[in-house]
Order: C-alpha cells, then structure tokens, then sequence
C-alpha cells in the first residue's frame, strides 16, 4: 500500500505517525528507520490482534475500500480474499491486501467486511 507521512507524532521507543492513503486517513506505529514527513512509503499494514468475527470484523454492505480513524479505533474495509481453518485471513482494498489473524465462525469469501482495531503498524518495503 501506498501512504504519505503527514507528520511523526510521537519519537520514543515507538514512532507514531498520522498518514493517508487513497483510502483515507489514520495513525499507525512505524517499524523501521524514522519516516520523514511528507513523504511517499510502500508498506504493509500489520494488525497485531486477533480479530473475532462478528465482532472486531462486521459485514459492510457499503464495500467500498477505506481506512479511517475515531478517536483510537480504526477502521479498515475491503472485501475477504482468503480465510483458512487456521484464522488466518485476507482482505482486499483494490490493489493492496491486509492479512491478519482472526477467531470464530468466519464470512464467505468474497464478502465486504469492516474490521474494528486498536493498533495498526506499518512496515516500510523496497521493491
């Protein structure tokens, strides 16, 4: 996924940063080398929790990809690409996909979901 830094938020032993995207707005932890602001990264987006279906992960009968940011929470949508008996889970905003790990009676593939979590973490790539 593509994102801008908007500004690095917090710089102790966790770097907090506010970014954008083609899907929205939010704030997230970096992992790596400090970004600089205004400036364009690849990265992934980790979810740390394991998410519980009908509960952190919703049906969104709006489906259109997004991520954004109320107060602590955020909120990711997109469409489930991949679950396995495992938990582990895909899901597809357009061209970028977010895989985490999830719990309980899982959807269809196929179906637009919102996820509902606390942190998220970005991982800078080099392609």
């Amino acid at each position: 996924m593509r994102v801008t830094i908007e500004k690095v938020i917090h710089e102790n032993t966790n770097i907090l940063v506010s970014f954008t995207s083609s899907y929205g707005r939010a704030q997230a932890y970096w992992h790596g080398k400090k970004p600089i602001a205004d400036s364009d990264y690849d990265v992934e987006v980790n979810i740390k929790d394991t998410l519980e279906w009908g509960k952190d992960v919703l049906v969104d009968k709006n489906c259109a990809p997004s991520i954004q940011q109320e107060s602590d929470l955020v909120f990711i949508s997109g469409c489930i690409e991949y679950v396995d008996e495992d938990g582990y889970t895909v899901i597809r905003l357009d061209d970028s996909i977010i895989a985490f790990m999830t719990r309980g009676e899982h959807y269809q593939v196929g179906t637009c979901v919102t996820l509902t979590i606390t942190l998220i973490t970005l991982y800078p790539v080099f392609y």
